[in-house]
């Protein structure tokens, strides 16, 4: 009998101590979120989230809330969404699962207005003592029409966004996008694989996650470790190698660069990126020569770009813009 009453009373106990425990680390959670709310607004930008509730009790911790905007009026970025719901378990609040409902409203540098619509849109974030340490998106049949007429609307079938901190302070970000298409077929259909580890960058995006921003400032220097670029018409594109962006948004970079299907896949890039019409005129009459060389249908070539300035060997073959 007395060995009942003592498991009781140890049952009792601990039930408390886990309330106790949940409500601490909800009420925690309430703090960092009003924190970060001030923080945003400190810095003119704006996050709302009405209805705001926190429950899950004992598992778990989630918040919802009915609706979602932010605004950055400095830099003319306004997003209002459906519903917000994010989860994470109670004795590791620092991995959690993020969902989003659409349709939304997305506005970018005042001007371009797209309204958007997704099957689904989930993200999940990892935390730790050194602020994030890895974050992955997953949206599955997106589509953003623009506001203005007479503009494409783009529809993609999966669009993935992955990020992760690796050694002491590099970042590796990983992009998919399958079956990306345009409305009234300004490109060819393509798919877009990248991975890319930029050196030197994780302390800083986490005090402020603006990439852009880091890179007008002080540059980015790392290394693509795989870029392909596949169109639905034929032809695919890889591009690997160490690579600098300066503070102009000028590339310079060592490319190992392979291709195949040579003549489809130029006319493809040329409908893609209609900026670099020069630059891919010369490859397609190039191309007759360097085909007669290649293997498998495979053609390579080490490409290198100097602040822009793009050479086969000695042989300059024309320039690439800045990329902000």
């Amino acid at each position: 009998m007395r060995k009942t009453i003592v498991l009781l009373l140890l049952v009792v106990c601990l039930g408390a101590a886990w309330s106790w425990g949940w409500y601490f680390v909800a009420g925690k959670v309430d703090d960092a979120l009003s924190l970060a709310k001030a923080k945003l607004q400190s810095e003119n930008k704006l996050f709302q989230c009405p209805n705001e509730t926190i429950n899950g009790f004992p598992f778990r911790i989630s918040v919802t809330c009915d609706e979602t905007s932010y605004f950055d009026n400095t830099k003319g970025f306004f997003l209002e969404a459906g519903k917000l719901q994010s989860a994470a378990q109670a004795y590791q609040p620092g991995k959690a699962v993020v969902e989003l409902e659409g349709p939304a409203v997305l506005t970018v540098a005042h001007t371009e207005t797209f309204d958007v619509k997704w099957n689904s849109l989930r993200a999940s974030v990892v935390a730790g003592f050194s602020g994030l340490e890895k974050f992955s998106t997953i949206g599955k049949n997106i589509s953003l029409v623009p506001a203005k007429a007479g503009q494409d609307s783009v529809d993609l079938d999966e669009l993935q966004i992955h990020g992760r901190k690796v050694k002491s302070n590099d970042v590796d970000l990983a992009l998919t996008s399958e079956n990306v298409r345009s409305s009234n077929e300004s490109w060819p259909d393509f798919d877009l694989v990248g991975n890319v580890r930029i050196s030197d960058v994780h302390d800083k995006l986490t005090r402020d996650p603006d990439l852009l921003k880091l890179a007008k400032s002080r540059g980015l220097k790392g290394e693509i470790m795989q870029l392909d670029y596949a169109s639905y018409e034929g032809g695919k594109l890889s591009v690997t190698g160490p690579v600098e962006i300066d503070t102009q948004g000028l590339i310079t970079g060592k490319f190992q660069i392979t291709a195949s299907e040579l003549k489809p896949l130029i006319q493809s890039l040329g409908r893609a990126i209609p900026e670099q019409k020069d630059l891919l005129s010369r490859a397609e009459d190039a191309a007759e020569i360097l085909s007669s060389v290649s293997k498998n249908g495979q053609l390579k070539l080490p490409i290198t770009v100097n602040k822009g300035k793009v050479s086969l060997g000695f042989v300059g073959i024309g320039s690439l813009g800045p990329v902000f």
